[in-house]
């Protein structure tokens, strides 16, 4: 199923977000997290390069997400 483009040609989020078959462990974690980021209107950006420049300390995932960081990188 390819993604559906936006106005400027990109793949849309909201789309990529809603996946079609949810697997285990964290790969259907990250999904969830993507899916409920989506929702409630932010970019889905757990566990992405995104993470490496990410400010955003309220985020409910912020702990886990930048955990996923190898040690040297933090």
């Amino acid at each position: 199923m390819p993604l559906a483009k936006n106005h400027t040609g990109t793949a849309n989020h909201e789309t990529f977000a809603q996946p079609r078959r949810v697997g285990r462990g964290a790969t259907a974690r990250r999904w969830a997290i993507w899916a409920a980021q989506a929702e409630s209107g932010t970019e889905p950006c757990f566990a992405t390069a995104h993470r490496f420049q990410c400010t955003r300390r309220s985020c409910p995932w912020w702990d886990e997400c930048q955990g996923l960081q190898a040690d040297w990188r933090r």
